[in-house]
């Protein structure tokens, strides 16, 4: 009888059918190490068919009732051994190395099931086998299983695998280490143990302890593809690119789908000029996002969804030359669908490659012919010996001052709470109520003091004529306090309100204001006398007639016509985006956001008048699927001529760039995967949401800092010149501290005026799953600027009461609001009220602020590059717009200088890059420097 068919009449031998019986009966006793021992001895007697089914039902029972995991692995092994088709057997076996983080070994086996062509009872565990062809989807988390498993034998190899796979996926890169290694110690066949361990000493920067690893892998650790990768990364930090791209080359040899060896390796040969080859690898990692996507979605379904979406995935598997997968999943397609005739044709296309050389001989699930590592050749490109040294840097000194911050909120009279909508506390989440409100910066009055504008929320659905709940502006008094006139101002914003732009609309020196909201933006025009009037209907934007959810917005000219222009930030869209309640097993949950359409930016380009016109499609705006969260308007590379960076929820970043094949008219171009930016360096869209910009390493390039979803790093994106950026967090020290946290605004400041630009970021969850574990308020996070381009969080207690407290953090801005030249920053909240926090840091170097007026371009300057010169240091800053996360930062360069000087020589690089020299400027004060006029423009101090 065939393998795995039945069980009756397996036993035909004499004395067998006795053992059997002892064993079913002490099985059903609950006498389960009794029963092993018994399916042992019918295996010991029987002939193959018999061997292979009693090593079977042995191991099921150590895997399913008594969680010895290393002893059901070695049964389905035995069981395989003389039986190498049996199903059970081969699925079990499948099943033990997914939970313990091998999913790479179980392909044979996998393949054994699939050709088999026997299904389950089950049409879980049916799917279940059917992910574990995705050989790079990490540990499948039997987390019972494992714990059982340990607490009868702390040594138990296969469940420790499991659990440091799942410590290294959570940052905890010590627990992972020490797992992986007692696992290794019990049994020395585990090389993913040897993989796992280097990667944790990578991630946890212990790189003596990694040279250590290296020098003792054995010769057949090279045939493991993360292995390699470990070594990429290693010579990436030494900065032997050519060594790195020879690294993941081989990864992706063994591994074609390996997320960050396809990325890393397109991003290297493009960086070294082989744009050709690069594109076949960033090509591939967009093909892996894609399949990302659709996966999502089938979760978000419970599991599968439509088979409308099981469709689009076996074509994406079919066009990656995945046709095991692809033909897996048809054939279950069909199973539920045996009229579809989509999956007749597809199974008729696939099946005969199945046992085709082009597939049979590849290395895991893909065809050799579409792995495009293969048709490659870089064994010219040596590997260099591993040094400490080579990747260790110079030592830097500790800090010698400690930042330190007070929450002046409510000393200050800027006293605001946000509304999110909630009226009633039906204990639904709807998906709008986790965005928060943003900030403005701007001095509205033009008395030299930093006002702030606050979005609010508003009752559901919204109701303008509902005044209950309103943005509000505060004026600074320039005495310490702030005071509400927004009613005095002519304000009275009722939309729910999100992201608010501050900068010069009409040209007249004066700042306006841009609210995005949830349907019907608006656009309040300062009137130079302390009042605003509401420009929307006149301007000719949307407002009430566009219903899309706004999130942040930036003014800026992005064309380069002197006139300012609007870049609006859309998310989501769908019939039921704000009605639909959704659920898990537990409770009543948020929705996720690949649960709905990606709705499409706008751009609206200034026609000097006070009017705009939409310029969105024809302008090359309306890529697909953005979902974004924040933005940045910048010369990104140094060009003279503004991009624009989003970052989007779950999908890739955009970047926007001037178009070079449009001669004549305006356009752009989105260049996010081939610029860096577009994917983290393990190739993965991520939960993106706030951006900070300014040379972090300071090394004249400007750099992006991206906060992410919780379990993600944040992403530090270096520019490496060219407008081409990488991803260097890791290096920085900016990833694993940013794992457990779910990121929103962020800035960089430079706190204690070192030079140095510093980081914070605001953090909180989305939603509250504090009953599954998971952190729901979180804190402030400051990183200080080592001065190498590298980072380091200071305590809590360090920085004062605030950092010690967790809350639901949203959009910060950066701003000066008492003058005292040392960098503020403003935090908005879903739980608590807005934070005003004053830097109070003690002992600080000397600054510079400066006020920039362009007069060969749009008067807001955005885009201008300043070199500050003085006892050799030389440092570059720009003045930006978007500011990141639903804010506006104020519009001014506040510059940190250090110590030793008393003046300095300023470089101005205006839009469209004519330069400007300011010699002798005089620190810690503040100055207007004007396009085209020689003298620096000296403002009163603020009186002490």
């Amino acid at each position: 009888m065939a393998a795995g068919v039945g069980v009756i009449g397996w036993w035909s031998r004499p004395g067998i059918d006795e053992l059997l019986e002892e064993a079913q009966a002490a099985r059903r006793r609950g006498e389960y190490g009794r029963a092993v021992e018994l399916y042992d001895r019918v295996a010991e007697r029987g002939g193959p068919d018999q061997s292979a089914q009693a090593h079977t039902q042995s191991a099921l029972l150590l895997l399913q009732s008594l969680a010895r995991l290393d002893e059901s692995e070695k049964r389905f092994r035995r069981a395989i051994a003389v039986g190498p088709d049996h199903v059970e057997a081969n699925r079990g076996l499948a099943m033990v190395l997914a939970i313990s983080g091998r999913r790479w070994e179980a392909v044979p086996s996998i393949r054994r099931v699939l050709r088999s062509g026997a299904t389950t009872s089950s049409e879980g565990n049916e799917i279940d086998l059917l992910r574990l062809m995705d050989v790079g989807g990490g540990v499948q988390l039997e987390s019972a299983v494992l714990d059982a498993a340990l607490s009868r034998d702390r040594d138990e190899p296969v469940a420790l695998m499991g659990l440091a796979a799942v410590d290294l996926k959570n940052g905890r890169f010590a627990d992972a280490v020490d797992r992986a290694r007692r696992a290794l110690a019990v049994r020395e066949d585990l090389a993913v143990a040897r993989s796992l361990i280097g990667r944790g000493l990578l991630e946890a920067g212990r790189l003596e302890e990694l040279v250590a690893w290296h020098r003792q892998l054995p010769e057949t650790a090279n045939r493991d593809p993360w292995v390699w990768v470990i070594r990429g990364e290693f010579q990436l930090r030494a900065e032997q690119n050519q060594a790195a791209a020879r690294c993941f080359w081989e990864a992706l040899k063994l591994h074609p789908d390996h997320r960050r060896a396809n990325y890393g390796l397109g991003e290297l040969l493009r960086n070294l000029g082989r744009e050709d080859d690069a594109q076949m690898f960033l090509d591939r990692a967009a093909d892996l996002q894609v399949l990302k996507e659709i996966d999502d979605l089938m979760m978000s379904a419970g599991g599968i969804g439509s088979l409308e979406l099981v469709r689009r995935k076996v074509g994406q598997l079919e066009k990656m030359g995945r046709t095991w997968e692809a033909w897996g999943w048809a054939r279950w397609a069909g199973g539920r669908d045996a009229s579809a005739q989509w999956v007749a044709e597809t199974l008729a296309r696939l099946e005969p490659q199945l046992d085709g050389e082009d597939v049979a001989t590849a290395s895991g699930l893909t065809r050799r012919t579409m792995n495009p590592a293969l048709s490659l050749d870089l064994r010219d490109w040596s590997r260099p010996e591993w040094s400490v040294s080579s990747v260790a840097g110079d030592p830097v000194a500790s800090a010698t001052t400690m930042a330190t911050f007070r929450d002046d909120s409510v000393a200050a009279g800027l006293e605001f709470d946000f509304f999110k909508g909630d009226v009633e506390d039906d204990g639904q989440r709807r998906m709008f109520e986790f965005t928060g409100g943003g900030v403005a910066v701007l001095d509205y009055d033009a008395d030299g003091w930093p006002d702030v504008y606050l979005a609010q929320g508003t009752a559901w659905p919204v109701n303008r004529s509902d005044t209950r709940h309103t943005d509000r502006l505060f004026r600074n008094r320039g005495d310490g306090r702030f005071e509400d006139v927004t009613e005095s101002a002519g304000l009275e914003e009722a939309g729910f309100g999100q992201g608010v732009a501050a900068g010069d609309i009409d040209g007249d020196g004066w700042p306006d204001l841009h609210v995005a909201n949830i349907g019907g933006n608006r656009l309040y025009i300062n009137n130079r006398d302390g009042t605003f009037h509401d420009a929307t209907e006149a301007s000719g934007l949307p407002g009430d007639g566009d219903a899309s959810w706004s999130t942040s917005c930036a003014i800026a000219d992005i064309d380069g016509d002197g006139h300012a222009d609007i870049y609006v930030v859309n998310y989501l869209s769908g019939p039921d985006l704000f009605t639909r309640v959704c659920r898990d097993a537990m409770r009543v949950r948020m929705c996720q956001p690949f649960q709905f359409p990606a709705a499409t930016d706008r751009l609206y380009l200034g026609r000097g008048d006070g009017t705009f016109r939409d310029v969105t499609n024809q302008s090359g705006v309306d890529a697909a699927g953005g979902k974004g969260l924040g933005v940045v308007v910048a010369d990104l590379d140094d060009d003279g001529r503004l991009e624009v960076f989003v970052a989007n929820d779950t999908r890739a970043n955009f970047l926007f760039r001037s178009d070079p094949a449009r001669k004549n008219e305006f356009g752009l171009g989105e260049v996010g995967l081939t610029a860096g930016v577009g994917l983290s360096g393990d190739g993965r869209a991520e939960g993106s949401m706030g951006v900070a910009v300014g040379d972090a390493d300071g090394d004249g390039r400007v750099d992006l800092f991206v906060t992410n979803f919780l379990d993600e790093t944040n992403t530090l994106y270096t520019g490496i010149g060219r407008g081409r950026f990488s991803d260097r967090s890791r290096h920085a020290g900016l990833a694993s501290s940013s794992l457990k946290t779910l990121g929103f605004g962020t800035q960089f400041l430079d706190a204690d005026l070192d030079g140095d630009l510093d980081l914070l970021v605001t953090n909180g969850h989305v939603d509250d799953y504090s009953d599954i574990g998971r952190p729901h308020r979180m804190a402030t996070q400051f990183y200080r600027n080592r001065g190498d381009g590298r980072f380091e969080p200071l305590e809590a207690a360090v920085l004062g009461p605030h950092f010690e407290e967790k809350f639901l953090g949203r959009g910060l801005a950066r701003l000066d609001w008492n003058r005292d030249g040392r960098p503020d920053v403003i935090i908005t909240a879903l739980d608590v009220p807005t934070v005003l926090l004053s830097n109070t840091t003690a002992e600080t170097g000397s600054s510079l602020v400066l006020r920039l007026v362009a007069t060969g371009g749009h008067r807001d300057a955005i885009g201008t590059r300043v070199r500050v010169e003085s006892a050799g240091m030389s440092r570059v800053f720009e003045l930006t717009s978007g500011d990141g996360y639903l804010a506006s930062n104020q519009r001014v360069l506040l510059l940190g200088l250090g110590d030793e000087v008393a003046a300095v020589r300023v470089e101005v690089m205006w839009p469209g890059r004519a330069s400007q020299v300011f010699d002798e400027l005089t620190v810690d004060r503040e100055w207007t420097l004007v396009e085209g006029r020689d003298r620096a423009i000296s403002l009163p101090r603020p009186i002490e």
